[in-house]
């Protein structure tokens, strides 16, 4: 997995939709809200991304047996990667740490020129 870190309202979503057009793999979202933001802002920027999803439909019963993308975009992960430790977990998690394995490709990837 791969990280975009930036600060808010710093261009992660624009960037997440313009890979979402690129690959093809859906955006996942925390909510419905979110879902109408970004089909509006890829309207805005011309991509044509697949249908968002918001994690409520991936868990709902309506979503049993549906076949799921093989690969998503996670918008707003924090959220998200929380809430879903806190479940397989039982336990609230306060802080994690993680590399940015693209970040450190790209670094590899200047040092050697």
């Amino acid at each position: 997995m791969n990280l975009l870190i930036k600060d808010r309202a710093s261009g992660k979503t624009t960037g997440l939709i313009y890979t979402s057009e690129a690959t093809q793999y859906p955006i996942v979202t925390f909510n419905r809200m979110s879902i109408n933001y970004i089909k509006e802002k890829a309207k805005d920027m011309g991509c044509l991304i697949p249908e968002p999803l918001c994690i409520a439909d991936l868990k709902s019963n309506s979503a049993m047996g549906r076949i799921l993308p093989d690969n998503v975009l996670l918008d707003e992960a924090g959220g998200i990667i929380g809430d879903a430790l806190k479940a397989y977990l039982r336990t609230n998690i306060v802080a994690a740490t993680m590399t940015d394995s693209l970040r450190e490709h790209y670094d590899r990837m200047k040092k050697a020129e």
